[in-house]
């Protein structure tokens, strides 16, 4: 009888355990929208925020590529509110910065990101970001090149394309998406007609 093996090519390779260099490549607006934690729904703006991790790599078409992990959070630069204390550790921004605070400053900047394992709701094991903290003086982490991305649903054509299918849900459902002029997206969705 053949072998199983534990891992199946539809898996994802999980990011490592401890703590990695790493570059913010992402920040998605997910706009305000539904949001359920312990089982209650409570309308919310959240972002998605994403970093390349350099030197952890998958292969991809037979080419290493950097990996990924993302965290999406309540938009809000409160004390108690879990992106201000990821900021703290991160930036630490004056009081006159997180008084309008632009998520979009984020990207590029470089940092150490703290992952963890855990299971999922469906007994999927996952890799999560624990925590992102400032880089030691002296050191700097390599860049890939990658194009750096924001996504605005009040802006809803611009990088709409380079969102994921869930991303995408969400947005549709948040108010400020709604209320946007969303014309160049039908505009962009008919030009690859064949004719």
């Amino acid at each position: 009888m053949n072998t199983i093996s534990e891992q199946t090519n539809t898996e994802r390779k999980l990011v490592p355990k401890g703590t990695h260099p790493g570059r913010c490549i992402s920040i998605v607006d997910l706009g305000t929208g539904p949001e359920t934690y312990k089982n209650e729904t409570k309308m919310r703006r959240t972002l998605n925020i994403t970093w390349e991790l350099p030197k952890q790599t998958v292969e991809i078409d037979g080419q290493p590529m950097p990996m990924r992990i993302s965290k999406k959070f309540t938009a809000s630069t409160d004390p108690k509110a879990v992106l201000r204390q990821y900021l703290d550790s991160w930036i630490a921004p004056t009081a006159a910065e997180l008084r309008n605070f632009d998520p979009e400053s984020l990207l590029g900047k470089e940092c150490l990101v703290t992952v963890g394992h855990y299971v999922n709701k469906k007994g999927e094991q996952k890799s999560g970001v624990n925590g992102v903290s400032s880089v030691p003086e002296g050191m700097s982490i390599e860049s890939t090149g990658t194009e750096l991305m924001a996504y605005d649903p009040s802006k809803p054509s611009v990088n709409w394309d380079k969102l994921l299918d869930w991303q995408k849900e969400r947005i549709q459902q948040s108010q400020e998406y709604k209320a946007a002029d969303k014309s160049a997206i039908a505009i962009n969705e008919t030009t690859d007609a064949p004719f």
